[in-house]
């Protein structure tokens, strides 16, 4: 089975990347879809691999991925 990553900041653009999502599993005969969060907020729910799941693999730990800073 194939599988294709979406990744992206999905606490601000979850919608779009949901689009993108949908749109490969309407081309990809069974291409297996994980949605990846990479937000520094770690708000988005429905994901596949959550914010806090990144973060914790973080050398300095999650607390060090946690920010509003969008810089």
């Amino acid at each position: 089975m194939s599988r294709a990553y979406v990744v992206g900041t999905f606490d601000t653009k979850g919608d779009e990347l949901r689009y993108v999502a949908d749109a490969v599993r309407d081309v990809g005969d069974g291409v297996d879809v994980v949605l990846v969060d990479v937000g520094t907020t770690g708000s988005a729910g429905g994901v596949d691999v959550t914010a806090s799941d990144v973060a914790d693999h973080h050398p300095d730990g999650a607390e060090a991925v946690w920010s509003t800073d969008r810089g």
